[in-house]
């Protein structure tokens, strides 16, 4: 997993923290006051400020046709042509008005964001580019530090609409705001080369050669794509299935990222957690993960209530959206009641959105098809459960092909 980016998160700070408190036509008044144009930032029309960005709204409709920052490939034998002075003017003019906005009072530390918006110039073989904007990045105020993320997020859109920087080969963060002027100002852009239809022709006959492979599910037939809370059952009756949830869980932490967080509950007629808070899956805290699960043996009755009011709190210390993954055969205490009150369930998490899955250990062990649900078992309140938050209960998915 990718690490998160140091900006501030979307919806961390409010937007009536920036001047004008966010307003479009505020902003719009700002720029035409410090003579920094418009055209270069993202269309008011189809973005807004959203925490200490500007965003595109991806629910718009986007114009047909956009004005900015205009791209163009340079001519080799037209050194100094209109269309390469065209793109040095335009970028040049991005890092003045970046520059200008950083000059004045509440924006000292906007930069340009890695979000931009792109379009082709009808009529030419060009491409136009506008940019978003984000505040409070760690170190934002440092000029130096500034110019590099400006730089990069440049380079970054260009690459998107299809140019490589020709020269300047390389830029010296070193030199500041003003160096990224300058830098901008002698740009030159070449076309990132693309293959064409007659070279995936001629690679056609060898991709059909390729074996066809089987792609793993993930751990436990689930994809989770948040944080996450393990709640394994280790009572008399998950017994048999115990080394199998080892190595599920194993390979859960092993393939989630160390910006993931995560903890694991154990419960039987008590429960317990490791952490009893979610943890980064750093390699010391995967570490005490697979410890713990290598020491967990079944013991008499099962209470589930426990486990999940352990969860419940770690959700709301967390305050992030948290997936729930269950694994037991469903003969749990308390679990009929939450089946049939899910609501209650649901204001323990303290307004925190929770996805729960299920998964009875039986699949994990089976090497043969097995019925969704056993009908008139304690699954059939798993599903349930499942169902009002979101969630699946049932087996891996089996495994699909892929090149």
């Amino acid at each position: 997993m990718r690490a998160r980016s140091p900006e501030r998160q979307l919806g961390e700070t409010a937007g009536n923290d920036l001047p004008g408190g966010g307003d479009p036509r505020a902003f719009q008044d700002l720029l035409a006051k410090l003579g920094v144009a418009p055209a270069l930032f993202l269309p008011p029309e189809i973005s807004q400020w959203e925490g200490s960005r500007l965003r595109l709204n991806r629910h718009a409709k986007p114009p047909s046709e956009i004005s900015g920052v205009r791209l163009y490939a340079a001519d080799p034998k037209q050194p100094g042509s209109t269309r390469e002075r065209d793109v040095q003017t335009d970028a040049a003019d991005l890092v003045q008005g970046i520059s200008k906005l950083r000059q004045t009072p509440g924006w000292e530390s906007v930069v340009l964001s890695n979000e931009s918006f792109r379009g082709r110039q009808l009529g030419h073989d060009g491409m136009r580019v506008r940019f978003g904007l984000a505040r409070d990045e760690e170190g934002e105020k440092d000029d130096k530090l500034a110019a590099r993320r400006c730089h990069r997020r440049i380079e970054r859109a260009f690459s998107r609409a299809g140019f490589r920087i020709l020269h300047p080969e390389r830029f010296d963060s070193g030199t500041g705001m003003k160096g990224l002027e300058s830098w901008a100002a002698s740009v030159r852009l070449a076309p990132k080369w693309r293959p064409g239809p007659l070279l995936w022709l001629l690679l056609l006959p060898l991709l059909l050669l390729i074996p066809w492979r089987c792609s793993s599910p993930p751990p436990f037939g689930v994809p989770i794509r948040t944080d996450f809370i393990l709640i394994v059952d280790h009572s008399g009756s998950m017994d048999a299935f115990l080394e199998n949830v080892r190595t599920e869980a194993r390979r859960l932490i092993a393939e989630k990222g160390r910006w993931d967080k995560a903890d694991l509950i154990f419960f039987a007629g008590t429960a317990r957690p490791v952490f009893g808070e979610l943890r980064p899956l750093n390699q010391q805290n995967s570490l005490e993960l697979n410890r713990e699960l290598s020491l967990i043996k079944s013991e008499d009755s099962t209470n589930l209530t426990f486990a999940m009011e352990l969860a419940a709190a770690e959700i709301v210390k967390h305050g992030r959206p948290t997936t729930l993954l269950l694994l037991t055969d469903g003969v749990a205490k308390g679990l009929d009641e939450m089946a049939a009150n899910p609501d209650e369930l649901r204001r323990k998490f303290g307004g925190v959105p929770v996805v729960i899955h299920a998964i009875a250990p039986r699949f994990l062990s089976s090497k043969k098809a097995e019925p969704a649900i056993a009908q008139g078992s304690a699954e059939e309140a798993l599903a349930t459960l499942c169902k009002a938050f979101g969630g699946k209960f049932g087996p891996a998915p089996a495994a699909k092909p892929a090149l």
